[in-house]
C-alpha cells in the first residue's frame, strides 16, 4: 500500500485541480440552466396572460364566429387581390368554399348552415355568386339587402327614401324583430340572432374590400343549434392549446363558491365526443351548455391519464391554495401555473399549466457528458501511465500541466461568471426595451387625449374670428346661414372638414349646416335632438330682470322636450353645458367617433347665440397616431405598425394591406399579434430571434392597435462582442500561463533534465559531457558541481591507465569489503612482452620507440577489453591483463584476446613495413587458476596488484613463447587440459609442460 500511495501521489494534485475545473464547469452549466429558466419563465408569463385573455374573450359562440368570419373575409380578400385577371364571379365561387371550410371547423358549420356570396360591381350593383357549396335560395332578396347593408355601413344610415322598404325586406328575411339599421350599421362582422323561416338562427355578414373598394361580401346563416353543437368552451380550450402549440394546457375549474352540485364532474375531465349530434354521454353529464372544460381533441392530443392527473393536481391546488394571486406565475410541483378570471356568465376559474421540464432544457445531459469526458480523459491518462515502463509521468510534462491547471481555475471561473453576466445583462436590456415599448404604447394611449384638446383649441380659435363673430351677432334672421358658412369655411381651413354646425339664437328657430352629411343623409334629426337641450340651457342661463326669449322649437322638437323632461330636465340641460369650450368625445353609428363642443356668445349679461359643433375624429386620431409613429420610426431599430379594431380582429391601417413589408415573416407574425391583441384586448411581448414584437391597445377613445418591431441585434451583438472579448482574454491568459509554464519549466526543469541526460551519458562511459549552465543560482551551482564530479571521474579514468585495472573490477564486485585486505579471485592472467625491446630501445630513436609503444598498447588494450579483460599493469614493454570469472571461461576469453592481439600485431607490422619503420615481435603467455588480489604497501607508497603462483606461471609461459613457431601464444598444462578440444595445439619442445596455440578448432568444442 505505501508503494502504491507513493506511485499515485504525483497524480493527486493534477486530479484535484482538474476536479475543481469540473466543478466550475458543472456550476456554470447549472447557472446557464437557471438563466434559461428565467428567460423561459418570462416568455411563459407573457404567453400565459395572453392565453387567459384569449379564454376570456373567445369562449362564446359569438366571439368565435366573429373571429372565424374575420379570417374568412381576410382569405377572400387575399384571393381576390392575388387574382390578376379572370371572371370575378368564378374566382369567388372557387375561393369561397375553400375559405369557408378552412376558417370554420366542422363544429361551427353544423348541418343547415348556409353561405351566400355576393359580388359588387364598381357601379354599386350586387350579384349573387353561384357555385358548389354556396346557397342560392332567396338570393334576390338577400342580394338587395346586401347592397343596401353595404351602403348603409359606409354612410352610417339608409337613404330616407329607401329606409322603410329596406326595413320591410329585413323583417321579411330575418324575422319581425330584425332591425335593418342595427344589422347594417352596427352588426357588420358580428354574429346576430335572427329568425330564419320561423326558426331561431344566427346571421353573420361582412364586406370584401380590395384596396379600400368593396368588391363583394358574404351572408352566413347558422341554425340555432350551433350553440349546442359548436361546443364553444371546448373549442376555446382547444384553440388556446393549438395557438400555444401544446406548451400550455388550459383548464376550467368550477368556482368553489358555486358548489359541486351546480357544476357537473364532466367539466373537470375529458369526455368523449357525442354521437349523432346528441348530448354528452349520460354517464358524464354536461354543464348547462353541454361543454366539457377539457375537450376530446385535447384528450386525443395528450395522454388521457396525464390530462386527468393535471386536472386533479389543479383541483388540489385550488382547494389548498385559495390565496394564489391571479395573473401571476406560481412554481408548484415542477409545474408553472397561472390562474385568472374567466367570465361573469360562466362559473369557472381559468387556469393554464405547463410542465417546467417541457419548456426548459435541462443541463443534466451536458453535465453528464462533461463528467464522461472527465472520466475518459483520466482513463486515457491512466492507461498511458500504466504502459510506461517506469509508471511515471515525465517532469517536463507534469509541471506545465499542473501550472496550466492552476491558471485555468480562475480563468474558468471568470469565463463562467462573465458569460452568465453578459447573457443576463443582454436579457435584462431586452426586457427593459420591451417594457419601455409597452409603456410607450400606454403613454401614446394616454396622450391621445391631445386630439380632443387640439380640436377644442381649433374650435375656439375659429369661433373667435371677427368675420364669424360679425355674422353670429348680426341680429337679422338671415344672418345665420352666412354665419354657418363662414364658420365651416374657417374650420375647413383648420383641417376640420366634415363638421356639422348647429346654431341657435333667442326667439329664432335653430339652424343646422350643412343640411345633409357626406352620405347625403339629412342632419335634421340631430337638430331636433339638440334644440330642446339649448332651450333648457337658455332658460337656466338667462337673468331674471332682462330675460330673452328662448330659441323657437318646432313640433317634432317639442316631443323631445317632453322626453328630456321625463329623463330629468337639468340633466338634459347639462348635456350642452358640460361640453362647453372643452368638448367631449362620443360615438355616432358603428364604431364612428365624433367630437362635440358647445359655445355661447354673450353680450353683457345675456346670451345672444348658442353653437354646437359635431365633427368626426377618425382621421384626426389617425393623424395623431401617424405623427407619433413616424417620430418613433426615426429610430432605425424600430418599425411601427397601426391597426384599427374591427369585429373579430383588426383592420391593418399602416403599412396598408398589400404593402411589400407584409411579406416579411416577422411582419406577418406581428400582424397575427395585432389581430390577437385586438380581439383579446391584451398586449403582447414576444421575442423572435433578434426582433422584439410588441403590441398594445390604444382604446381610450378609438380602438386602435399599435405594434412595434424592435431590432435588438445591437444588444445581442454587444453581448457577443463582450463574450468574444472575454473568451479572447481567457485564451490570452491561458496562452500566457502556458508560455509561463514553459519558461518556468525551462528555468527549473531543463537544468535538472540536462543533469539527468549528462549522468546517463556518464553511466554509458562518456566522460566528455558537460552540463554547466551560466547561471548564478542554486541550479547553476548544481550543474557546475555535476561537471566537477564528471571531471573527477575522467581524471580517475585517466589515472586508471597507470593504476592496476583490477581495482575497478574488484570495486564492482558485491561485498568487496575492505580493499586493504588481499582476496583470492578466480580467473585467467595474460602476460605479453615485446621481443628484444632493450636492443630496440638502444638502437632506435626514443620518440620512435614511444610512438611504437603507444600504438601497440592501444591495439592490444582494445583486444583485451573486447573479451572482458582488464589491464592490470604496463611493465615497461610488457602487458599484464586479468580476466575474472570461472577458470575455463576466463582462459577461453584470454586465449581469444591473445589471438586477436596477434592479428592486430601482424596488421601493425604490415603498416610499419609499408612506412619503412622498424619491426618487432611479441609473445603471450596465459595461465588460469586462483590469484591473490590486494594492496601491497610500503611506508609511503601502495600498489594494487595481482599475485600468486598463477602470475609466475604466466610470466614463465610468456618467456617460452619465443620458441614457438605458430602463434607464439603459450599456455600451461591446466589451461591445455581445460581447452584441449577448443584449439589446435603444438607442444613446446623439451620438458616445459607448455603448449602453443596453433589455431581455433573448427566445429563445436
Amino acid at each position: 500500500m505505501p508503494s502504491i500511495t507513493r506511485r499515485l501521489s504525483p497524480y493527486l494534485l493534477p486530479f484535484l485541480l482538474s476536479t475543481a475545473l469540473l466543478a466550475i464547469a458543472w456550476t456554470g452549466l447549472s447557472w446557464q440552466e437557471a438563466f434559461r429558466r428565467q428567460q423561459a419563465r418570462f416568455a411563459w408569463e407573457q404567453e400565459a396572460r395572453a392565453a387567459l385573455a384569449r379564454l376570456r374573450t373567445t369562449h362564446t359562440i359569438e366571439a368565435q364566429i366573429d373571429v372565424m368570419g374575420a379570417g374568412l373575409i381576410a382569405r377572400l380578400e387575399r384571393a381576390m387581390t392575388a387574382a390578376k385577371a379572370g371572371n370575378p364571379d368564378r374566382r369567388l365561387a372557387r375561393a369561397a368554399p375553400r375559405a369557408w371550410h378552412r376558417s370554420f371547423p366542422a363544429t361551427h358549420r353544423p348541418p343547415g348552415s348556409q353561405m351566400y356570396v355576393f359580388r359588387l360591381a364598381p357601379d354599386g350593383t350586387a350579384a349573387l355568386v353561384r357555385g358548389p357549396g354556396l346557397a342560392s335560395k332567396g338570393g334576390r332578396l338577400l342580394t338587395d339587402l346586401f347592397r343596401a347593408f353595404t351602403e348603409a355601413s359606409r354612410q352610417g344610415a339608409f337613404p330616407p327614401a329607401q329606409a322603410g322598404r329596406i326595413n320591410r325586406l329585413t323583417k321579411g328575411a330575418f324575422g319581425s324583430d330584425a332591425e335593418a339599421h342595427l344589422l347594417a350599421v352596427h352588426r357588420r362582422g358580428r354574429l346576430t340572432p335572427i329568425d330564419a323561416e320561423g326558426r331561431r338562427a344566427f346571421l353573420f355578414w361582412d364586406v370584401i374590400t380590395v384596396q379600400g373598394q368593396p368588391v363583394g361580401g358574404v351572408f352566413l346563416i347558422f341554425p340555432g343549434a350551433i350553440e349546442q353543437q359548436a361546443r364553444p368552451l371546448e373549442h376555446c380550450l382547444e384553440g388556446v392549446r393549438r395557438a400555444t402549440r401544446g406548451r400550455l394546457l388550459p383548464v376550467l375549474l368550477p368556482v368553489p363558491q358555486v358548489g359541486a352540485t351546480s357544476i357537473p364532474a364532466a367539466a373537470l375531465r375529458p369526455s368523449p365526443s357525442p354521437r349523432g349530434g346528441k348530448g354528452p354521454d349520460a354517464r358524464e353529464p354536461a354543464n348547462r351548455r353541454g361543454q366539457p372544460a377539457v375537450g376530446p381533441r385535447w384528450a386525443r392530443s395528450a395522454p388521457r391519464a396525464e390530462a386527468r392527473q393535471t386536472v386533479r393536481f389543479l383541483q388540489r391546488i385550488d382547494r389548498a391554495r385559495p390565496d394564489l394571486t391571479a395573473e401571476k406565475t406560481w412554481d408548484l410541483a415542477g409545474r408553472w401555473v397561472m390562474k385568472g378570471f374567466f367570465s361573469y356568465d360562466e362559473p369557472y376559474t381559468a387556469w393554464v399549466v405547463s410542465r417546467e421540464g417541457a419548456l426548459v432544457a435541462s443541463a443534466r445531459p451536458r453535465q453528464l457528458l462533461l463528467l464522461a469526458l472527465f472520466g475518459l480523459g483520466w482513463g486515457i491518462a491512466a492507461i498511458g501511465v500504466l504502459f510506461r515502463s517506469d509508471h511515471a509521468v515525465p517532469l517536463r510534462v507534469a509541471f506545465p500541466v499542473i501550472l496550466f491547471l492552476l491558471g485555468a481555475l480562475p480563468v474558468a471561473g471568470l469565463l463562467g461568471l462573465g458569460w452568465i453576466h453578459f447573457d443576463t445583462g443582454a436579457e435584462r436590456d431586452i426586457q427593459r426595451t420591451g417594457r419601455e415599448a409597452q409603456n410607450w404604447i400606454a403613454s401614446l394611449d394616454s396622450r391621445s387625449s391631445q386630439v380632443l384638446s387640439a380640436l377644442a383649441r381649433a374650435s375656439q380659435a375659429v369661433v373667435q374670428r371677427p368675420d364669424v363673430l360679425r355674422w353670429i351677432y348680426d341680429p337679422r334672421p338671415t344672418a345665420l346661414p352666412p354665419a354657418a358658412r363662414a364658420l365651416l369655411s374657417a374650420l375647413q381651413r383648420e383641417g376640420l372638414g366634415s363638421t356639422t354646425a348647429f346654431l341657435f339664437r333667442p326667439g329664432e328657430p335653430g339652424l343646422v349646416w350643412p343640411p345633409t352629411n357626406v352620405a347625403g343623409l339629412s342632419n335634421r334629426p340631430q337638430l331636433d335632438i339638440f334644440a330642446p337641450m339649448i332651450y333648457l340651457a337658455h332658460q337656466s342661463l338667462q337673468p331674471i330682470d332682462h330675460p330673452l326669449p328662448p330659441p323657437l322649437l318646432e313640433r317634432s322638437q317639442e316631443w323631445w322636450l317632453t322626453v328630456y323632461a321625463a329623463m330629468g330636465a337639468s340633466d338634459s340641460r347639462n348635456l350642452f353645458l358640460d361640453i362647453e369650450e372643452a368638448g367631449e368625445f362620443g360615438k355616432a353609428g358603428r364604431e364612428q367617433a365624433v367630437f362635440q363642443i358647445s359655445h355661447q356668445f354673450t353680450a353683457g349679461s345675456s346670451t345672444r347665440a348658442y353653437l354646437m359643433l359635431q365633427m368626426p375624429t377618425e382621421m384626426a386620431f389617425r393623424a395623431f397616431f401617424f405623427r407619433h409613429l413616424a417620430q418613433a420610426a426615426l429610430d432605425p431599430a424600430r418599425t411601427c405598425y397601426l391597426g384599427r379594431f374591427r369585429a373579430g380582429g383588426c383592420e391593418l391601417v399602416f403599412p396598408p394591406p398589400g404593402s411589400p413589408i407584409w411579406s416579411d415573416p416577422q411582419a406577418r407574425h406581428l400582424a397575427r399579434l395585432l389581430h390577437e391583441t385586438a380581439y383579446t384586448g391584451t398586449g403582447r411581448l414576444v421575442r423572435q430571434g433578434d426582433r422584439l414584437l410588441v403590441t398594445g391597445m390604444c382604446a381610450r377613445f378609438l380602438p386602435f392597435v399599435v405594434g412595434l418591431q424592435i431590432r435588438v441585434d445591437d444588444i445581442l451583438n454587444r453581448a457577443w462582442r463582450n463574450k468574444a472579448g472575454l473568451v479572447g482574454f481567457s485564451v490570452v491568459v491561458l496562452v500566457l500561463v502556458t508560455l509561463l509554464g514553459r519558461q518556468v519549466s525551462q528555468f527549473l526543469i531543463d537544468p535538472l533534465l540536462a543533469v539527468e541526460r549528462g549522468l546517463q551519458r556518464v553511466t554509458a562511459g562518456d566522460l566528455t559531457v558537460r552540463v554547466a549552465l551560466p547561471r548564478a543560482d542554486a541550479l547553476g551551482e548544481l550543474t557546475r558541481a555535476v561537471d566537477t564530479m564528471v571531471e573527477g571521474l575522467q581524471e580517475r579514468r585517466n589515472l586508471g591507465r597507470f593504476v592496476p585495472g583490477s581495482l575497478e573490477r574488484v570495486l564492482q564486485e558485491p561485498g568487496a569489503g575492505d580493499l586493504e585486505e588481499p582476496r583470492l579471485v578466480t580467473g585467467a592472467l595474460l602476460v605479453s612482452d615485446i621481443r628484444g625491446f632493450t636492443t630496440l630501445s638502444e638502437r632506435e630513436q626514443p620518440e620512435d620507440v614511444v610512438r611504437m609503444l603507444n600504438a601497440h598498447f592501444d591495439e592490444m588494450g582494445l583486444a583485451i577489453e573486447h573479451q572482458g579483460g582488464r589491464i592490470d599493469q604496463f611493465i615497461g614493454d610488457a602487458i599484464v591483463a586479468f580476466f575474472p570469472g570461472e577458470a575455463a571461461g576466463a582462459a577461453r576469453r584470454a586465449l581469444a584476446a591473445a589471438l586477436t592481439m596477434r592479428a592486430a600485431h601482424q596488421a601493425l607490422q604490415r603498416q610499419r613495413r609499408q612506412q619503412g619503420l622498424f619491426l618487432y615481435e611479441i609473445g603471450v603467455g596465459v595461465a588460469a587458476g586462483q590469484f591473490l588480489v590486494g594492496v601491497m604497501r610500503g611506508r609511503e607508497r601502495a600498489e594494487f596488484a595481482v599475485l600468486g603462483p598463477g602470475r609466475h606461471e604466466a610470466e614463465r609461459l610468456e618467456g617460452l613463447s619465443r620458441t614457438g613457431s605458430h602463434t607464439r601464444v603459450v599456455v600451461g598444462e591446466a589451461v591445455h587440459q581445460m581447452l584441449a578440444d577448443a584449439f589446435v595445439w603444438a607442444e613446446i619442445p623439451g620438458r616445459q609442460r607448455a603448449w602453443e596455440v596453433v589455431a581455433v578448432r573448427e566445429g563445436p568444442a
